[in-house]
């Protein structure tokens, strides 16, 4: 789920919501809640200071995806694959339920580049952060 409030923030909220990997199929399944791949909010910089030459700039904090690895967010949207390479499968940030860890990061835009930067807390347990 995502979405806008008070003009400059964004929203974005994905969950995990089967826990029945172990039952299934010898029990009936059971849907529940297991982890967030991301929940997190941020601020449209560009939006609100209104900077000349600078497209677009964001700050953003909360659970998301650590992109390491190029191959894998091509092979799971722009291409048909069989596997991905071991190398980009060691890269990837998540805990043992598949959920993605707490940030802080900026990115932004100007003309054709763009840069995205990002410190990870290296905690899957609370929205605070082991900072």
């Amino acid at each position: 789920m995502t979405g806008k409030f008070a003009n400059y923030w964004k929203f974005k909220v994905v969950s995990q919501i089967s826990n029945d990997r172990n039952a299934y199929p010898h029990d009936y399944r059971q849907w529940g809640h297991e982890t967030f791949r991301a929940a997190n909010i941020t601020f449209d910089a560009d939006q609100f200071w209104e900077w000349e030459g600078i497209d677009s700039m964001s700050f953003g904090y909360g659970r998301r995806t650590g992109r390491m690895a190029d191959e894998w967010q091509r092979s799971s949207t722009l291409i048909n694959c069989l596997e991905r390479s071991s190398f980009s499968n060691k890269l990837w940030l998540y805990d043992r339920e598949k959920g993605n860890p707490l940030a802080a990061w900026v990115k932004w835009t100007v003309g054709k580049h763009s840069l995205g930067t990002a410190i990870f807390s290296g905690t899957y347990d609370d929205y605070i952060g082991g900072w």
